[in-house]
């Protein structure tokens, strides 16, 4: 059975959610005020009112802290949000709920943000994993999702996956030693159709930045304002943190408070200096990265080639309050450089107030 969350906030709120197993997560970006009180409405996919509905409130921010909550009977409960609260997850149980075991959503609080949220069925992965001789793989994991499953003879299933595009890893043995693999996505069509895939280890990837080195990650971005953006002013206020909770797509995220104008721009800087140097694409090459939050933010790239620096601007996307792999063909960037450009610094740019959560930033090339 699908069902639908509506919720209706008095003043913050940003919302995600999670399917039939309560071990997914999926989170964006925000912050709270204490004493504000959330009113999240649950109802049915038809429109009926899930009332007398137990609902269990915890933040992880808050380890002391929980709340438990019942609907009335027209499917409302209120939650007065704690001090020091970014983020409340919720456990939904109700007798005419249906399916097996309560819901879990987890929403993060942000100012004046309404969605309404429906919840459908996911497919299952099947998968075998093949690896170089003398590798055992041991579990497979989609760390965003909070997802994993042992393998067993080299297959694993993992049984509820949302639609979309999702990056895996293998954690494997060799001879007492450890290592774990990337391998690649998978892409996980909605309606709730199971996949099967094998899965080899991914070496397409030319360059990665996973924001795990938290110092370095803050050293290589920074707040940016103004119109000229290879030339834009850094505003005294800082923009982005680090965050290794919950909140994260595996160790830690990059989450970014932007604020802009139409008349004047603001937004993320993200240098891709590494030991002096910057990554080599060419128009065969993709970038990716996972990202969620609330707002709408522009792509731009800095790029040098032999006509020397210059901004090449890209697409809008529309953050979601879930995690998102967002995949460009290069092509679509550089189509009248055919030949190899260096990327200084990626520019995400934003004219009105916008969360930000950033992870796994790469290029690469599946035929390299």
């Amino acid at each position: 059975m699908r069902w639908m969350l509506a919720i209706l906030l008095g003043v913050f709120l940003a919302a995600c959610q999670e399917a039939d197993s309560p071990a997914v997560s999926r989170v964006a970006g925000g912050s709270a005020v204490e004493g504000e009180t959330i009113t999240a409405r649950l109802l049915a996919a038809d429109g009926t009112a899930l009332s007398l509905a137990r609902v269990h409130a915890t933040s992880p921010d808050l380890p002391d802290w929980s709340l438990d909550a019942w609907t009335d009977s027209v499917g409302s409960v209120r939650i007065v949000v704690p001090k020091g609260a970014r983020l409340l997850v919720l456990q939904v149980e109700s007798t005419s709920w249906g399916g097996d075991g309560p819901v879990v959503f987890r929403i993060p609080l942000r100012p004046s943000l309404d969605t309404t949220l429906t919840q459908e069925r996911w497919g299952a992965l099947n998968g075998r994993i093949l690896l170089d001789a003398g590798w055992q793989p041991v579990r497979v994991a989609i760390p965003g999702l909070s997802q994993s499953a042992d393998v067993h003879g080299g297959s694993f299933v993992i049984a509820h996956l949302p639609p979309g595009s999702w990056p895996l890893s293998v954690d494997a043995e060799s001879l007492g030693v450890s290592k774990r693999f990337d391998l690649g996505t998978v892409a996980m069509p909605a309606g709730g159709t199971d996949v099967y895939r094998e899965f080899d280890v991914d070496r397409s990837s030319t360059f990665r930045m996973d924001f795990e080195d938290s110092a370095g990650s803050l050293a290589q971005t920074g707040c940016i304002e103004g119109e000229l953006l290879l030339d834009a002013v850094h505003p005294p206020s800082d923009c982005r943190t680090m965050d290794s909770g919950e909140g994260s797509w595996e160790g830690a995220s990059l989450w970014a408070h932007l604020v802009g104008t139409p008349v004047r721009s603001g937004g993320l800087r993200v240098s891709l200096a590494r030991s002096g140097a910057y990554p080599v694409v060419v128009a065969a090459d993709s970038m990716r990265f996972m990202a969620m939050g609330t707002g709408n933010v522009r792509l731009v790239l800095a790029v040098r080639d032999d006509s020397g620096r210059r901004q090449v601007e890209g697409p809008r996307l529309v953050l979601r309050s879930t995690w998102i792999r967002q995949a460009f063909a290069m092509s679509e960037w550089i189509k009248d450089r055919p030949q190899p450009i260096s990327v200084e610094a990626v520019y995400f740019v934003v004219e009105d107030e916008t969360w930000l959560v950033l992870d796994r930033l790469e290029f690469s090339n599946p035929r390299r």
